[in-house]
This record gives structure tokens, sequence and C-alpha cells, in this order.
């Protein structure tokens, strides 16, 4: 999707890296699950670095291309993730993984919070809830802004 974004300058792919990809990713790197490998490995290397593109290139769309979110925007970047959530779940069933966290918590995580409170698949309520206030937070400034604009 974020080659899809830079190649295109499609404003709704920006839209959804903003969205949908940077919290994703800034929630993979803070929760890094690298299974059985070591730390200096190809997998830890190739995970940090996809998952740091994630987190960049809609801060590069912010900063460096002029792109502003826009929070009407949003539901379009949620249903371009849904099928790819979609296809996490089923992938995870088939091949036990865990993909953005879908079949169970990961120890040292703030899932265990989550889990303790409201247990297994629950957490996921927890999950969404935070997903909302991080979109707040991440779409605030923006509104605020634009609407300072509009009205001044």
């Amino acid at each position: 999707m974020g080659t899809a974004a830079v190649f295109s300058n499609n404003r709704l792919l920006q839209e959804f890296m903003y969205g949908i990809s940077l919290p994703g990713g800034l929630v993979a790197m803070a929760n890094p699950n690298l299974g059985p490998y070591p730390l200096l490995s190809f997998n830890f290397v190739e995970y940090t670095l996809t998952h740091l593109l994630l987190i960049l290139l809609p801060l590069l769309f912010v900063f460096g291309d002029g792109f502003r979110p826009d929070i009407k925007s949003l539901p379009h970047s949620i249903y371009l993730a849904a099928p790819f959530i979609g296809i996490a779940f089923l992938v995870n069933q088939t091949i036990g993984s865990n993909y953005m966290f879908l079949n169970q918590i990961e120890t040292g995580t703030i899932l265990v919070l989550f889990d303790k409170w409201l247990g297994t698949p629950g957490y996921l309520i927890a999950v969404l809830g935070s997903i909302f206030i991080v979109w707040a937070i991440l779409y605030a400034p923006w509104e605020i802004s634009r609407r300072r604009n509009f009205s001044g």
C-alpha cells in the first residue's frame, strides 16, 4: 500500500498510510514479537525496516510533501483496512501466527492488561478503544487547524 501511495500520490492511499499504517507501525515497534529469532538476525532487520517504513512514509507525506490528514477521509481508510484484517485473521488461523495481535495477547505488552480486564478475545475491544484514542490524537491538531483557518 505504501508503494502505491508514493508512486500514485493518491490522497486516499496517503490517508490510509497516516490513519492505519502509522499507528500500526508504532504499535508493532513498541511491542515487537520476533518469536524464536535472535535480536540480530535477518528477521529482526526485516521486521524493523518494514515497520519503520509504516511510520516514516506517512510522516514524509505530511512533513515533506504537504499532505494534510482529514478526519472525514478516515472511514475510507478503515474500508481499505478491512480486507487486510480479514486476511490476517485467516492467515493467523491457518498457520498459527498472530499478525496484528488478532489471535492472542503477547506477553510483555499492554495487551496483557487488556486481557486481564476483558479476557480473550475481549482484549480486542480495548484495542479498538485504543485505536480511537490514537486517531483522536493524530487527527485533532489537523482538525483544530482546519477549523481555525476556516473561521478566521
